[in-house]
């Protein structure tokens, strides 16, 4: 599948949008957004909350100036470049900082029209939109084994859950034994919806649960009439599933990361 220019650049600016949501409401989150970059910081030691991701391509100078904030402080950090801003020179800026490439993530879009339905679903689940503190903790608690201090991060966003809910929905899946195995979020930003935080427990895989809840939120997402449904992903076995459902590789993210020392 071919993409439109303005798709491209509505895929990316929700990608942005979704970094800075959330820390943007956290006052003890940093969230700044210039002509050249968005970057926040939750002033701990996280990847998930510390990100810088370019508008457009910058100067060694400028890229510097955003990378001190972490390194200074010894955060971990990430650094997302999209097609926008010029992947290879900023990639070779970053690898001269000492900031290596971590990953290179398929982005894909997925028009509503074209979604085919997975044939195997996992009936036993039961989907659950967050909009109480009880089943934030249930959220928080899918999240914790891989980042617990990002669980930590939105366990805390319980005031906030009815602002969090319009334009960045979380939902949680839940077992037939009651417990919580599986995440997924939307971002509703730029006339399309992009999924992320899909997460499921490491005991839980391999009994649909990523599918069920893949099933769901392109499902919520459809509800929103939205231009097109976008995600992106870093394995070749998760990206052939998406495939699968209708998703078509259209560019790729670059992602930089420094781990604290």
């Amino acid at each position: 599948m071919s993409s439109s220019p303005s798709e491209l650049a509505a895929m990316q600016a929700n990608l942005r949008s979704n970094f800075y949501f959330l820390p943007n409401l956290d006052s003890e989150m940093t969230a700044a957004e210039t002509d050249e970059a968005i970057s926040v910081s939750s002033g701990l030691k996280t990847s998930m909350f510390n990100i810088i991701c370019p508008k457009r391509e910058m100067t060694k100078e400028a890229l510097s100036k955003e990378v001190d904030q972490f390194a200074l402080q010894n955060l971990p950090f990430a650094v997302w470049i999209t097609p926008d801003a010029n992947q290879a020179k900023m990639g070779q800026i970053l690898e001269e900082l000492g900031i290596p490439l971590d990953s290179t993530e398929s982005a894909m879009i997925l028009r509503p029209d074209e979604y085919s339905e997975p044939k195997r679903l996992n009936q036993s689940l039961t989907i659950k939109r967050v909009r109480t503190p009880e089943d934030l903790k249930l959220f928080a608690a899918v999240i914790r084994p891989y980042d617990s201090i990002a669980a930590s991060i939105f366990e805390r966003q319980a005031d906030r859950l009815e602002q969090i809910d319009k334009l960045f929905p979380l939902y949680v899946g839940i077992d037939s034994s009651g417990e919580p195995v599986v995440t997924g979020s939307l971002a509703l930003f730029n006339e399309c919806a992009a999924i992320f935080n899909l997460i499921t427990k490491a005991e839980a895989r391999k009994q649909g649960y990523g599918t069920t809840m893949m099933h769901h939120l392109v499902e919520e997402a459809i509800q929103t009439d939205p231009w097109f449904i976008t995600l992106s992903c870093s394995s070749d076995e998760a990206k052939s599933v998406y495939s699968y459902l209708g998703f078509s590789t259209v560019a790729e993210y670059h992602v930089y990361e420094k781990s604290s020392e």
